[in-house]
């Protein structure tokens, strides 16, 4: 699919409760496996421009954000090397938001398409 510039396009769940925001998904999944809290070591959520069959190790991705405290898997951004750490920590019951072109804050509690304009 496609997801406009400057939008917001939910996907998780399946569930949605007073202890996640109670969302509405755009895109109703329970992700297998699921998206890591981070901690130590970071992990990353990445965009693709290329369909899921064809995401390789090289692949590229044209937005990424990084959260937990150290790359040190190398995970990798936009130009292709590893990338530094965008927020910290970010726990069960979190979610992070992106609130600038290049930044991120952790949401406690989440509030589900709060979409700030930048």
């Amino acid at each position: 699919g496609t997801i406009a510039p400057f939008t917001c396009f939910l996907a998780g769940g399946p569930d949605a409760d007073g202890d996640n925001g109670n969302p509405t998904y755009d895109q109703d999944q329970d992700f297998n496996p699921d998206i890591q809290n981070s901690g130590s070591t970071a992990d990353g959520v990445a965009l693709f421009d290329v369909p899921a069959s064809q995401i390789t190790d090289s692949t590229v991705p044209i937005d990424v954000v990084l959260y937990g405290s150290t790359n040190t898997s190398n995970l990798i951004d936009e130009t292709g090397n590893p990338a530094d750490v965008d927020v910290g920590d970010c726990g069960a019951g979190e979610s992070l938001l992106r609130d600038g072109l290049d930044s991120w804050v952790i949401q406690n509690p989440p509030v589900p398409l709060n979409c700030p304009a930048f």
